[in-house]
């Protein structure tokens, strides 16, 4: 640069101004837009086409990503220097308060820096501001040589930033965008499903076999499921972002199955292969839709509260935290208890039936049981069906045994038990009367297979989205009952464009 370029050299000691706020949706690149620098408006001084620059780090941080050395900061003159031709414009936002170190009292300001000179655009305008300065040759380059900018910020996106401590040159923030939300528009919920695999073979009868007879099955089909499986695809089909955390074998099953979670869009990342074969089911379905399962764990069995450790952070950050009891114990335990220390809602469905362990009572939320496990659960004789009205009967009848489930569950807030086309119960702690949601018709021909699965999903989706109990049940009501009017499960679950139907916006 020619020497008739530069001002005469100074030293320009700081004053504490306050800086003023810059628009909450430009990006400190965007902000290079505008018109008076961060220094200028810091310093008290203006902006002279020959300012002096400050030497810089060796590398800086913006938006979490590193960036190489580009040059030196300008830095204003004294006050009193008569400002450049265009009006400034103020964009400058301090993001942490000035420490004790220089003469007029501040030290470091924690700055982001949304200005820029007209005619001219510094490289490096992106980088935190110190408050002393010194006088030394400037770097500049003509503002049409950085021609390529982000588009600005929509005003439904809101700049977040991570403040990540104090350098000896300054602050160096990460800053996330995250889209704002609102009613209108709620967070997607972020689901954790502790979920198992079995190949699902299932036979259709005129009636299940009894002890040592072979009946002739009319019908046949075999897909992929399991309880938490069929959870975590239902969730993720309508519109949760999900996290399944399961084990299967080194086989072919377990092939069909990973290329079945990449089509469905499910993460990888915490499914695990293990030296052991894959989970099987069987289940005999007759003509009013009732079943018989058995089930051969496998791999399930295997998954350890290790492999639940490594989703430690995911479990943190999700919404809802589902578990069941067709994988090993101790995975169930580990996830539900780092779910509610970090405060994350806690469902558990305890099926199979086992009794349910003191270190889970500690820490699960909600209960999800059908009838037989409800009695378990209860330890109470299941009334029959013999009243018109009979869930209501059912709720009085179970009064009595629901206190004593408070008292033996200390962590339990909620208890749901599902009677199939009766619809569902409800208690909560604190309420002495149980809310009745009445079911749904379903179309015949179907099957009840996966039906308290796609409940499961439903209730969970609801209640992730912050809808409150009864709304909860509805639309756990209104899944089950979709699922019962098909056969099979996984291309019955309900979808988004199935739930736009039932939920119309608005």
């Amino acid at each position: 640069m020619p020497a008739t370029a530069l001002a005469p050299r100074q030293t320009t000691p700081c004053t504490r101004l306050s800086p003023q706020p810059a628009p909450e949706h430009l990006s400190p690149i965007q902000g290079r837009q505008l018109g008076q620098p961060p220094s200028a408006r810091l310093m008290g001084g203006s902006w002279p086409s020959s300012a002096r620059a400050l030497p810089m780090s060796k590398h800086l941080r913006r938006g979490g990503q590193r960036l190489p050395r580009h040059g030196r900061l300008p830095t204003p003159t004294r006050p009193g220097r008569p400002p450049p031709s265009a009006p400034a414009s103020p964009a400058l936002r301090a993001l942490a308060p000035a420490g004790p170190g220089c003469p007029a009292g501040g030290s470091k300001s924690e700055l982001r820096c949304d200005a820029q000179p007209p005619g001219a655009t510094c490289r490096v305008m992106r980088h935190p501001l110190p408050r002393t300065t010194s006088c030394k040759k400037p770097t500049m380059q003509p503002a049409t040589a950085m021609t390529r900018r982000p588009p600005l910020a929509l005003p439904s996106q809101r700049w977040r930033v991570r403040r990540t401590g104090l350098r000896h040159n300054g602050f160096s923030p990460a800053v996330t965008r995250r889209p704002a939300t609102s009613p209108s528009h709620p967070m997607t919920p972020h689901a954790v499903v502790i979920a198992n695999f079995v190949q699902a073979c299932c036979w259709q009868l005129d009636r299940a076999p009894q002890a040592g007879e072979t009946r002739r099955a009319y019908g046949f089909h075999s897909e992929a499921g399991g309880k938490g499986l069929n959870v975590a695809i239902a969730l993720q089909r309508l519109g949760a972002r999900v996290t399944p955390i399961l084990a299967h074998g080194r086989d072919a099953a377990g092939d069909q199955l990973r290329a079945l979670l990449q089509a469905e869009g499910l993460p990888l990342d915490h499914v695990h292969a293990l030296p052991h074969p894959s989970g099987w089911g069987a289940g005999f379905i007759e003509p009013d839709g009732q079943c018989r399962i058995a089930v051969f764990p496998g791999a399930n069995d295997h998954l350890s509260a290790a492999h639940v450790g490594q989703a430690a952070h995911a479990i943190a950050q999700a919404t809802v935290v589902y578990g069941q009891f067709e994988v090993a114990l101790d995975a169930v335990v580990e996830a539900l208890r780092l779910a509610r220390q970090a405060g994350v809602l806690t469902v558990l469905n305890p099926s199979p039936w086992q009794a349910v362990p003191a270190t889970l009572r500690e820490v699960v939320h909600t209960y999800l049981v059908n009838e037989s496990e409800a009695e378990q659960l209860l330890d109470q004789p299941w009334p029959a069906r013999d009243t018109a009205d009979w869930p209501a009967t059912l709720a009085h009848h179970l009064q009595a045994s629901v206190q004593a489930f408070w008292q033996r569950h200390p962590g339990a807030q909620a208890l749901v038990v599902t009677l199939g086309e009766h619809g569902c119960l409800a208690w909560t702690r604190g309420q002495a009367h149980a809310l009745v949601a009445p079911g749904l018709p379903a179309a015949p021909g179907g099957d009840a297979v996966g039906c308290g699965d796609a409940f499961a999903a439903g209730f969970c989706w609801a209640r992730a989205q912050g809808a409150d109990l009864p709304a909860a049940l509805a639309l756990g009501n209104q899944c089950g009952a979709h699922l019962a009017s098909h056969v099979g499960v996984l291309q019955a679950l309900p979808d988004q464009a199935w739930l736009s139907r039932v939920m119309p916006p608005g």
